[in-house]
């Protein structure tokens, strides 16, 4: 699972660095691969308390570099991932 939200993040990195672009994207193909009830937050900055059902929670971290014209920016988003709701 961890694994494959990763791939998605990185990839959806490739189009938009916007969190909630990469938000979107995880959320959409956890419902899919794994049923509904997915939550993600993605940003630079933020708290989080949650209950989640056991063994659906992942926080990571991803690096990413935005190029725009002869500008290139990095920067880190970080990606709070879990299934809540009934078993």
């Amino acid at each position: 699972m961890l694994n494959r939200a990763i791939r998605v993040a990185l990839a959806e990195c490739k189009n938009s660095t916007e969190p909630s672009h990469i938000a979107a994207a995880l959320r959409r193909d956890f419902n899919t691969t794994y049923g509904s009830g997915w939550h993600c937050v993605v940003g630079h900055s933020f708290g989080s308390k949650v209950v989640h059902i056991s063994r659906t929670f992942a926080f990571f971290r991803i690096g990413y570099t935005k190029t725009a014209g002869d500008t290139q920016t990095e920067g880190q988003l970080h990606v709070l991932l879990f299934r809540a709701g009934s078993a």
